[in-house]
């Protein structure tokens, strides 16, 4: 059958002038508040610091006099009661004599005058002042015979001669430093922990040694586990930070010593008790024992339910990465594939 030429022509017009069925425009973000994830598994923090005496004490005589024997020397290794420095004692010999001169005679009154105030031939008073002049230089005697004894300075316990102080044939006063004595089993490490850290301090005394470790500059590729020791109690005027000491027994392959260089690394974890690692609870999403949270695409806005793994204290263990943004309020009103945009509180509101 052969159609007419009009009934073609406006079959073709009609078919070349319909429309393309529109698609379906993307659904516009709705505002959402959003929460970033801190997972305690960021990278390693390194503070730099320095190696400090474990224990140390600046040593010196209680008397003075001139040094008649220094048989150590800077940097010697000792045990404990070995003989560091030696007064020369004549002085204090003689005054040890002296003293005990004075006592034994007030010790031969004191016993006459008993006898006699036992007849009443001398007053009671006379008999308390014999009293009190044979107590007077017992005293005396004492401290006489204790001075002596302070002629001689030994090590207090197991360590090194950090420096010495004097020379022999020196004059020194009481109390006046003679020889820096630091120990030799430990060693600490200083560093700064800035005030705005300073509320991870308690996971950080509790944090296991295999995350705390220190490098020091004479090898800084080696690090050795240290243990967190104390902090100040207050913060260095100039810098607002406060001081805090880890540290770890001397290492067998390496002496260090006071004013070294060294970096003190704490490892993952270590600020998991922080506020800002722990999900907001209306961000979760329970079914059965699992959780889950909308997660957003970082490009294009879009969530997806995604599986997490949290601790006691809603903090993440596995499922989600430092830096990921999820959805913090409203979850149960938004579908697989919504596109979010962060909500930002209008002025005013």
């Amino acid at each position: 059958m052969i159609r007419p030429l009009w009934l073609m022509a406006i079959l073709a017009i009609s078919v070349g002038c319909s429309d393309p069925e529109p698609s379906t425009p993307p659904s516009a973000p709705q505002p959402a508040k959003l929460h970033r994830v801190v997972s305690g598994n960021s990278d390693v923090r390194s503070f730099p610091g320095e190696v400090v005496p474990a224990e140390h004490a600046d040593l010196a005589f209680r008397v003075a006099g001139v040094i008649s024997e220094l048989p150590v020397r800077s940097g010697q290794l000792v045990t404990k009661g070995t003989l560091l420095v030696r007064l020369d004692p004549s002085d204090l010999q003689l005054a040890q004599s002296a003293a005990k001169a004075n006592f034994e005679l007030a010790e031969v009154q004191y016993k006459r005058g008993e006898a006699l105030v036992k007849d009443s031939l001398i007053s009671r008073q006379s008999f308390d002042e014999l009293t009190t002049a044979r107590t007077q230089a017992r005293a005396q005697l004492d401290a006489a015979t204790t001075n002596l004894g302070y002629a001689t300075l030994t090590a207090p316990y197991d360590g090194r001669i950090a420096t010495i102080n004097i020379e022999a044939s020196e004059y020194v006063q009481a109390h006046q430093p003679v020889i820096l004595f630091q120990s030799d089993n430990a060693v600490d490490v200083l560093f700064q922990l800035p005030n705005q850290l300073l509320p991870s301090l308690q996971s950080l005394q509790s944090l296991p040694t295999d995350r705390l470790s220190a490098r020091f500059a004479v090898r800084p590729t080696t690090s050795y586990s240290v243990s967190f020791k104390k902090i100040s109690t207050v913060a260095n005027p100039d810098t607002g930070s406060f001081d805090v000491w880890v540290t770890l027994p001397v290492p067998a392959d390496l002496r260090l010593l006071p004013g070294m260089a060294a970096t003190v690394d704490i490892g993952p974890g270590w600020q998991s008790s922080l506020p800002e690692r722990q999900l907001p609870a209306s961000a979760l999403m329970q079914e059965g024992n699992q959780t889950f949270v909308w997660r957003v695409d970082s490009q294009s806005g879009s969530i997806a339910r995604t599986a997490v793994t949290l601790d006691g204290q809603r903090t993440v263990v596995s499922g989600l990465n430092d830096g990921d943004m999820i959805v913090a309020v409203g979850v149960h009103e938004l579908n697989e594939g919504d596109r979010v945009k962060p909500w930002v509180k209008e002025r005013g509101l």
